[in-house]
C-alpha cells in the first residue's frame, strides 16, 4: 500500500515535471512539401497575370485627373464584371479557394462564403456558412467603360461600408509584442493559435514583431499591440474599445483567459467593438438585473449612446455577449434573454462577428491586398527563382575561416548568475536542438576550466607519485594483484598539427603490471600507442617515492622520445585540441537582439547576449545560428527574386545592412529560404518607423516566425561541415 508521503511526493515530481514541459521551449525542423510551394508559386502567377491584365498599366500611373474612379467589387455581389473575362473569374476563385483551404477547431472543412461565377446560379448561396472569405486580391480595379457608365442607374456596392470608427488599424494590419517574462513560451504558443485562428476567420492580419520596439518615436507614434500581464491577473481583462490608437497600447491576456473565444472576445475590442449587450436596443432584447451585479461592475452593463452597427439583428451568440451570470453577486442571472436564447459564448467568432468585421476592415483589406499586388507582381515572372549554381571550392573558400575545428564548439558561461534559470534552459534547448539535427557538438568547459584551475592548485604541493598515479588512473578505477612484475621506462610524446600546441614527456620507472607487454602486442599497438597504456598498464601501486616524474619540457611543435628503438604518440582528443576558440557567454540588460560576427572568433570572444534574445527561443537560435558561420537569408544574391523592399522606410541601420548583398557562396548552393532561421520577419518597428519588405511569393508570409531550424538550415550547415566532422569521428575512432 502506498503511503501518503509517497503519493504527495509523487504528485510533487509529476508537477515539476509537467511545469519543466511547459517552459522550456519546443524547436523542431520544418520541411516544406515542394509541391505546394510550387503549386502556390503558381498560383501567384496566375493572380497577378488577371492583375496586370485588368491594370493595363493605368494603376501604376499617378494621373489625379483620371476622370474614371476605380471601384473594388463586392465579394457578396454574385454578377461577373465584364472587366473580367468568366474564365479568369473562374482560375480567381479556384486559387482563392486553395488559400482558404482551413480547417475549424474540430477538424472539419471550414465553408466560406464565396462567390457565384457560373451562369447557374444567380441568387446566393443559402447554404450555412462559418466565415466571410476576403480575396486575396480585389478581382475589378477598373472603373466602368465611358458606355457602360451611362447605362449605370446605381453606383457599385463597396465591400466596406464608410462607417465612421474612432479605432481603426490602418491595412488591417495588427503589430504585436508578447512580453516572455510574463508570458513563458507554453503561453505565448496558446495565444498565437489563437490569432492563427483569427486570421483565418478574418481578414485581419496579426503579425509578430521579432523585437520590442523601446525608443520614444515607437512607442508614441507607432501603432502596436505590448501583451504583457505585470501583475499576474487570471480573470479576464476588459481592453478599451474606445480610445483612438495613439502609439502602443498595452493588453492584459488573464492567465485564465487563454482560450480561443476569450482571445478573440479581446481582439474584436483591440479593432474597436463594443459588448453586444450594450446597443442602444439592448433593451428590446435582454433584460438587465442590476441587484444581482457586484459593487463597481454596472458601468459594464450602461448602454452606449450610438453604435454605427446598430441596424444589424441583435447577435446573442456574438463572443462580445456577456453569459447570464457575469459579475454576478450572489449566484443569479444579472442578463435575462426575453427569448430564452443562450447567450454568452466563448467558442469562436459568430457569423455576424465575422461580417462586423468585414464592414468596418473590408476595405482596409482590399487596400492592403491591392497595395502589395502592385509592388509585387511586376517582378513576378520577370526573374528567375532557379538555384544558382556555385562550385565547392568557392563555397569552402567563403567558409573557410569561419567553421569551427571539428565542429566542435567550446563555450562556457561567465557568470551563472547573469542568467535565469529559463534563459539557461533556453540556451541548452537551443543547442541540443542544433546538435540533434546537425553533425556540430556544443562542449561547455565552464566546469572543465574551474576543475584545471583546482587540480594546478591542488597538484602545486602533490609528491611526484601522487601525480603520477592521477596520470595513470584507468578507466575502471580499480587495482588488482599481479605476480608478474616488469620494469619498463617509456615516453609519451604529443604530436599535434596545432603549432600552439605543446609537447608531454612522461617518464614511467618501476610500474608493477597486470600482463607483460611483449614485442608482439607492443608492435601490434604501436599504432596509437595510448592502447598500450591504457588496456596493458594496470598501475598496482608506486614501490618508492621518487621512482615516477613528471617532465615537462619546452613547448615545440613535436618532438620524439625513444622506447628502445619505438616512438610511442598520443592523440590529444579533438574535444580540447582547440579549446584555445572559445565562446564566453554574458548577458546584457540593454534592449534589442544584435547579432554576432557570423562564424568562429580567433582566440576567446566574448558573446554579449541582450535581453530581447530571449523574447522568443527562436531570437535565441538565430544568434547561435550566426556563430556557426551562416548569414541573414534576406542579404542573399537572390534576395530581390523573393523580397518586395520599402527602401523608404527602412530605418538607416536596417538598410545600410541590406544594401549589400552576399555573394552566391554564401547561400552554400540552396535555394533561398522564407523559413529559414536566419530571415527577418516582414515587419518590424524600430525608431518610430514602419520597415517593411513584402515577399513576393504568397509563400512568404511566415518569414521569420518558425520556432526552429528550417530543413535547409540543416543542409547548409551539414554541407559547410561536413569535413570537420569527418575530421573529428575519424579521430575518435583512432584514440
Amino acid at each position: 500500500m502506498t503511503s501518503t508521503a509517497g503519493v504527495t511526493e509523487l504528485r510533487t515530481y509529476t508537477f515539476c515535471f509537467l511545469f519543466v514541459k511547459c517552459i522550456i521551449p519546443s524547436l523542431s525542423v520544418r520541411k516544406l512539401d515542394d509541391k505546394i510551394i510550387e503549386r502556390k508559386r503558381q498560383d501567384t502567377l496566375e493572380i497577378c497575370r488577371i492583375f496586370n491584365e485588368e491594370n493595363k498599366g493605368s494603376l501604376i500611373t499617378n494621373n489625379t485627373n483620371n476622370k474614371y474612379k476605380r471601384t473594388k467589387r463586392d465579394v457578396d455581389n454574385n454578377e461577373i464584371s465584364n472587366t473580367v473575362k468568366q474564365e479568369d473569374a473562374v482560375k480567381v476563385e479556384k486559387i482563392v479557394d486553395k488559400l482558404y483551404d482551413d480547417l475549424d477547431p474540430s477538424g472539419k472543412a471550414v465553408k466560406y462564403r464565396r462567390r457565384n461565377v457560373t451562369d447557374m446560379s444567380k441568387t446566393k448561396n443559402k447554404t450555412e456558412n462559418v466565415y466571410r472569405r476576403f480575396n486575396f486580391a480585389p478581382a475589378q480595379l477598373l472603373g466602368p467603360s465611358p458606355l457602360e457608365e451611362e447605362k449605370i442607374t446605381k453606383p457599385l456596392k463597396s465591400p466596406s461600408p464608410q462607417i465612421p470608427w474612432i479605432k481603426k488599424w490602418k491595412y488591417g494590419i495588427v503589430p504585436f509584442f508578447i512580453d516572455p517574462n510574463t508570458y513563458d513560451s507554453f503561453l505565448a504558443e496558446t495565444i498565437l493559435k489563437a490569432f492563427d485562428y483569427i486570421e483565418k476567420a478574418t481578414c485581419i492580419r496579426l503579425q509578430r514583431l521579432r523585437e520590442r520596439p523601446t525608443d520614444k518615436r515607437s512607442m508614441q507614434s507607432v501603432e502596436w499591440l505590448y501583451i504583457t500581464n505585470p501583475s499576474g491577473i487570471r480573470q479576464c481583462v476588459h481592453t478599451n474599445e474606445r480610445k483612438p490608437n495613439t502609439g502602443v497600447q498595452m493588453v492584459v491576456f488573464g492567465y485564465d483567459c487563454l482560450s480561443q473565444g476569450e482571445i478573440a472576445h479581446e481582439v474584436m475590442h483591440i479593432l474597436g467593438f463594443s459588448h453586444e449587450h450594450t446597443r442602444p436596443d439592448r433593451d428590446n432584447h435582454v433584460t438587465i438585473i442590476y441587484e444581482n451585479i457586484k459593487p463597481g461592475y454596472k458601468k459594464y452593463f450602461e448602454v452606449r449612446d450610438e453604435d454605427p452597427l446598430s441596424n444589424l439583428p441583435y447577435d446573442y451568440a456574438s463572443v462580445l455577449h456577456y453569459p447570464p451570470r457575469a459579475f454576478s453577486k450572489n449566484g443569479q442571472i444579472t442578463i435575462n434573454t426575453n427569448s430564452g436564447t443562450k447567450i454568452g459564448q466563448r467558442d469562436a467568432f459568430s457569423e455576424q462577428d465575422v461580417e462586423k468585421i468585414g464592414m468596418i476592415y473590408g476595405l482596409e483589406c482590399v487596400e492592403r491586398n491591392k497595395d502589395y499586388l502592385l509592388k509585387t507582381c511586376p517582378s513576378v515572372g520577370k526573374v528567375s527563382t532557379e538555384t544558382k549554381e556555385v562550385l565547392e571550392e568557392d563555397i569552402n573558400k567563403y567558409f573557410k575561416d569561419r567553421v569551427w575545428p571539428y565542429g566542435i564548439i567550446n563555450y562556457k558561461i561567465k557568470d551563472a548568475l547573469e542568467f535565469t534559470a529559463e534563459e539557461r534552459e533556453n540556451i541548452k534547448a537551443v543547442l541540443n536542438h542544433i546538435e540533434k539535427e546537425t553533425c556540430i557538438e556544443f562542449r561547455d568547459i565552464t566546469d572543465e576550466d574551474k576543475r584545471d584551475n583546482k587540480n594546478e592548485n591542488d597538484n602545486t604541493n602533490e609528491s611526484p607519485e601522487n601525480t603520477a598515479l592521477s596520470i595513470m588512473k584507468t578507466e575502471d578505477n580499480q587495482t588488482r594483484e599481479t605476480s608478474s612484475e616488469t620494469i619498463i621506462t617509456t615516453s609519451v610524446d604529443v604530436v599535434t598539427p596545432n603549432p600552439n600546441e605543446y609537447k608531454l614527456t612522461l617518464t614511467i620507472t618501476n610500474i608493477s603490471l597486470i600482463e607483460p607487454v611483449s614485442e608482439e602486442s607492443d608492435t601490434n599497438n604501436d599504432t596509437t600507442g595510448i592502447k598500450v597504456l591504457r588496456h596493458n598498464l594496470k598501475a598496482k601501486k608506486l614501490k618508492a617515492q621518487g621512482r615516477s616524474k613528471i617532465k615537462q619540457v619546452n613547448k615545440s611543435r613535436k618532438g620524439t622520445v625513444k622506447d628502445g628503438s619505438k616512438k610511442i604518440r598520443i592523440p590529444i582528443s579533438p574535444h580540447r585540441r582547440h579549446a584555445v576558440n572559445v565562446i564566453v557567454l554574458t548577458r546584457s540588460s540593454e534592449p534589442g537582439c544584435k547579432c554576432p560576427p557570423a562564424g568562429k572568433p580567433n582566440g576567446n570572444k566574448v558573446l554579449i547576449i541582450h535581453s530581447d534574445c530571449f523574447n522568443s527561443v527562436n531570437d535565441l537560435l538565430h544568434v547561435f545560428v550566426h556563430v556557426l558561420g551562416l548569414d541573414h537569408q534576406h542579404s542573399m544574391h537572390d534576395r530581390d527574386t523573393y523580397l518586395h523592399i520599402l527602401w523608404d522606410n527602412l530605418t538607416p541601420e536596417i538598410k545600410k545592412e541590406m544594401e549589400e548583398k552576399l555573394p552566391p557562396a554564401a547561400s552554400a548552393g540552396f535555394a533561398y529560404d522564407y523559413q529559414s532561421v536566419m530571415h527577418y520577419p516582414w515587419l518590424q518597428i524600430k525608431d518610430g518607423v514602419t520597415n517593411i519588405m513584402y515577399p513576393i511569393w504568397n509563400d512568404g508570409w511566415a518569414m521569420g516566425h518558425w520556432q526552429g531550424l528550417s530543413w535547409t538550415d540543416v543542409q547548409k550547415l551539414d554541407v559547410i561541415y561536413k569535413k570537420q566532422c569527418e575530421n573529428r569521428r575519424r579521430e575518435m575512432r583512432n584514440e
